[in-house]
C-alpha cells in the first residue's frame, strides 16, 4: 500500500436519490463507513446500490448499460445486417420504466452541490449536428438523448429506436462508448460493486493485476486467511490469458499441488474480492 495518508471521510455522507429504476425518491440521512441496507423482496436495495455505483462512475455509458444487462432489462430488435439481437431498453432506468420530456434521474449527497443528473429528451438537429459522423439515421419520434451533468461538465449519448440503439453501428458496447460526448473532465469515484454471487474470475483477475508483487499482494493473502485458517500460504493466477482460461489458483498447507481458488467455498472468495478490491 501506499504511504500516503489515508482519506477517512466518506465520499458519501448521505444519499438522495430521485426517479432511477424502481425508486421514486429516497432520502437517507446517514451513510457509515458500513451501511447495511435491509428492506423485504423487490423493495429496491439493489437499485439503490446500482444508484451509488452509477453516481461513482458519474453516470458513464458503460455503467448505465452494465446495470441493464445485469438486470436482463432487454428489448428485442434487429442490428445493421438485419439480424435479431437484445439491446438494452434505456427506458429501464428511468422511474415508470418510460421516456418522457424532461425525464430525470438525480444521485447526489443532501448537503453538497454534487449533484449527478441524467434526463431524457428527445433529440433534436442541434443534437444530429452535435454527434455529427456517430449519427447515421433519421431523425424521428424514437430518436432520443440522454445527458448527464456533474459539477459543471456534462455528456451525452443518443439513441435511436424502441430499444432505443446508439446510432454508430448497431453495436451495443463500442458504439455507445464511441458517440458519448463530454465536455469535460469527469473523473469518478474508484469503485467495485459486489453482487449477492461470487466475484467473477474475470473480475478478480484484473484486481488481481493491481497488486501482484506488491505489499498488498502479501495483505490480501492475510485477509483470505482469516477464513481459512492460516492454510493459505501463496495466490497466483495461470493459464495462457484470461479468454483460454486463466483462473487463481492458491498454494494450501498440506497439498503438493496449488487447488482452485473457488474450491475454499464462496465465502473465500467474496473475502478475497473484497481485499482486492481495497487494495
Amino acid at each position: 500500500m501506499s504511504n500516503k495518508p489515508i482519506d477517512h471521510s466518506l465520499h458519501l455522507p448521505d444519499l438522495a436519490v430521485k426517479g432511477f429504476g424502481g425508486i421514486r425518491e429516497l432520502i437517507i440521512k446517514r451513510l457509515g463507513r458500513v451501511t447495511l441496507i435491509a428492506g423485504m423482496n423487490g423493495s429496491g436495495k439493489t437499485t439503490l446500490l446500482d444508484a451509488v455505483r452509477v453516481f461513482a462512475d458519474r453516470g458513464s455509458a458503460n455503467v448505465l448499460q452494465e446495470t441493464l444487462q445485469r438486470r436482463e432489462e432487454l428489448k428485442q430488435d434487429m442490428d445493421k445486417d438485419g439480424d435479431r439481437s437484445l439491446a438494452p431498453n434505456w427506458e429501464a432506468l428511468f422511474f415508470g420504466r418510460s421516456f418522457f420530456p424532461g425525464a430525470t434521474i438525480s444521485i447526489c449527497p443532501l448537503k453538497e452541490n454534487h449533484q449527478l443528473l441524467l434526463q431524457a429528451n428527445p433529440a433534436t438537429e442541434d443534437d444530429a449536428e452535435r454527434f455529427g459522423p456517430h449519427f447515421t439515421g433519421p431523425l424521428d419520434a424514437d430518436t432520443w438523448t440522454i445527458r448527464g451533468e456533474y459539477m459543471g461538465s456534462d455528456r451525452h449519448f443518443i439513441l435511436n429506436s424502441g430499444t432505443r440503439r446508439n446510432y454508430t453501428s448497431g453495436l451495443r458496447g463500442s458504439a455507445i462508448r464511441a458517440s458519448t460526448i463530454d465536455s469535460g473532465p469527469l473523473s469518478g469515484i474508484r469503485c467495485t460493486s459486489f453482487g449477492p454471487s461470487p466475484m467473477d474470475s474475470e473480475t478478480i483477475y484484473w484486481l488481481w493485476v493491481n497488486v501482484a508483487l506488491t505489499d498488498d499482494e502479501e495483505r490480501a493473502v492475510d485477509a483470505l486467511n482469516l477464513v481459512c485458517g492460516d492454510r493459505v500460504e501463496r495466490i497466483a493466477v495461470v493459464g495462457e490469458s484470461l479468454r483460454r482460461g486463466s483462473r487463481v489458483v492458491v498454494r494450501v498447507k498440506g497439498e503438493n499441488r496449488p487447488v482452485p481458488l473457488r474450491s475454499l467455498g464462496d465465502g473465500a472468495v467474496r473475502l478475497f474480492g473484497v481485499a482486492l478490491a481495497l487494495a
